[in-house]
């Protein structure tokens, strides 16, 4: 799509996203100490939880290759897509609290969160797309050219050509 720079654009848009997991769940944070009145017993707690909801979620969407730009006709095979690496954090995420039991990943903030940020991740694969398509129709990159050279009976082969969508 961009001439060999998927690769990039690929890692760029996972770092992207555990930067858009780790401001979900900030934000359901945020909004579950000032809904509830609940004090936060220690930074340290927070910034351990966002560190390993960082680590997880970058080794889950690089795993699950969410990074790639692909086009998705519709939402189903996106969500499914994203509820892979989203449950499997989550999961992750609960697994990690019976063991160290910080009061941040709680079963309500983990529950709010992986919904927000399922929904967070496929809008912005939506708008990701959009935007790129915007681009590579502007720079004229999905035009494709062929010369064909043939002889009277090729017409049959280079009207399928001519109608491949793809």
């Amino acid at each position: 799509m961009f001439k060999k720079r998927e690769y990039t654009l690929e890692k760029l848009s996972i770092i992207f996203q555990v930067m858009l997991s780790i401001a979900c769940f900030s934000f359901v944070w945020w909004f579950e100490i000032s809904s509830s009145k609940a004090h936060i017993e220690s930074v340290n707690e927070l910034r351990n939880s966002l560190v390993v909801i960082a680590v997880v979620w970058l080794f889950l969407l690089s795993l699950f290759k969410s990074g790639k730009i692909d086009q998705s006709i519709s939402y189903f095979p996106l969500i499914v897509a994203y509820m892979k690496p989203v449950l499997t954090g989550v999961l992750s995420l609960y697994i990690f609290n019976i063991f160290f039991g910080y009061s941040a990943l709680g079963v309500k903030n983990l529950v709010i969160f992986g919904t927000f940020n399922l929904f967070v991740l496929i809008t912005y694969k939506k708008s990701f797309f959009t935007v790129m398509r915007f681009f590579t129709k502007k720079r004229d990159y999905n035009v494709r050219r062929l010369l064909i050279v043939a002889d009277e009976g090729s017409s049959e082969y280079i009207e399928k050509i001519i109608r491949a969508k793809d």
